[in-house]
Order: structure tokens, then C-alpha cells, then sequence
């Protein structure tokens, strides 16, 4: 199963990120971005976010299932970093994780990192 966990936790990041609706009062970091990259991604996804995740019938859920939440989206680390933390909460399974995410301008592409329960 470890090999399914970081397709899962980014797929939940894409959900999170794509699917979701924004609270009303959806807030930026305080920090600025370092770069035009960074500052990019802070405009689209900083701030406080509801979740919704379902699931088709599948090996690990032979009903489906679906779990909803929260993930905080904030500038973070001088505005060099976008972090992610998401709880949410369902007939999935409890999922905690956090998504760090960085420009690297020698490669010039996002990186990333995840960590978190597998929410199974």
C-alpha cells in the first residue's frame, strides 16, 4: 500500500485545490511571495477551504466512500513556500496531511513534498 500513498495525497491536493469551495472569508498569508511564481500560486490558492472528496467502488472501497474537511492554504517560510494542511473526516478514514510546495528556479519547476496519513 505505500506505493499508492503519494498518488493519493496529491490527487487529494488537486481535489482539494480544483474541487473545493472557498469559505467566504478565504484569507492570504501575510507573507509576500519571494517570486512571480510563488506569488502566482498564492493568488489561486491561499486562504481557508472547504473539501469534498467521493469515491467510486474500488479494491479499497468496495461501497465507495467519501469524506469532507477543511485544507488551509497559506504563504509560508519568508514567501519562498506555499503550505497545505488538510483534515478531513468521512466513511474514508480520517486524512490529515500537509503539501509543501517550492519554486526551483535552476530546474524552473515547482517542487513538492507531502506527508500525512494515508486516510484509509
Amino acid at each position: 500500500m505505500p506505493n499508492i500513498l503519494v498518488p493519493v495525497l496529491v490527487g487529494c491536493f488537486i481535489l482539494a485545490t480544483t474541487q473545493a469551495q472557498p469559505k467566504p472569508n478565504s484569507v492570504n498569508s501575510g507573507d509576500s511571495a519571494a517570486n512571480p511564481e510563488m506569488q502566482t500560486l498564492a493568488r489561486a490558492f491561499a486562504g481557508k477551504w472547504k473539501t469534498h472528496e467521493s469515491f467510486a467502488k474500488n479494491e479499497y472501497y468496495p461501497n465507495g466512500a467519501e469524506r469532507t474537511g477543511t485544507a488551509e492554504i497559506a504563504l509560508a517560510t519568508g514567501g519562498t513556500s506555499l503550505v497545505e494542511n488538510v483534515l478531513s473526516e468521512g466513511s474514508a478514514g480520517k486524512l490529515e496531511f500537509m503539501v509543501v510546495i517550492w519554486w526551483d528556479g535552476a530546474e524552473n519547476v515547482y517542487k513538492l513534498f507531502t506527508c500525512g496519513n494515508s486516510g484509509l
